[in-house]
């Protein structure tokens, strides 16, 4: 779950890269926002388990990370996260790839590119993350 400071250092982000974008006209900015909620990394997308780590986390002392010296899953690619907050390295690779190839399409049209719903794509829109599991909170 991402945290209130977080949220208020992406908000701030967005509104330095549309400053930027009016100020620097010649030069190309884009936000990914990879904290969105969405359906692109879930159970449909290859992973088998959506809803809980691949590690049993902690409660107390460092609340959602991986209890030290417990034994992680074997089957880490079918999980998006790894601990209550990091995605696996299978998850990470699929939201590469959809930044990716979202942002080579931006690339070879240029800022007036038209996404298939019909609206421009800036990628402010492109949300890469799955719903936040509640297993950090436990």
């Amino acid at each position: 779950m991402m945290n209130s400071a977080a949220q208020l250092f992406n908000d701030k982000l967005v509104l330095l890269v549309d400053d930027l974008k009016n100020k620097l006209t010649d030069a190309e900015f884009s936000y990914i926002d990879a904290s969105g909620s969405s359906s692109q990394v879930s159970p449909s997308n290859d992973f088998t388990v959506a809803d809980s780590p691949c590690c049993n986390v902690s409660t107390t002392l460092g609340k959602g990370q991986c209890i030290p010296r417990q034994v992680p899953c074997s089957n880490r690619d079918e999980f998006v996260y790894f601990d209550g907050y990091h995605p696996t390295e299978a998850a990470n690779t699929l939201i590469a790839t959809i930044a990716y190839n979202a942002m080579s399409g931006l690339l070879s049209c240029g800022a007036s590119c038209i996404s298939s719903h019909g609206e421009k794509s800036d990628l402010h829109g492109i949300s890469l993350s799955t719903t936040r599991a509640k297993f950090a909170a436990q």
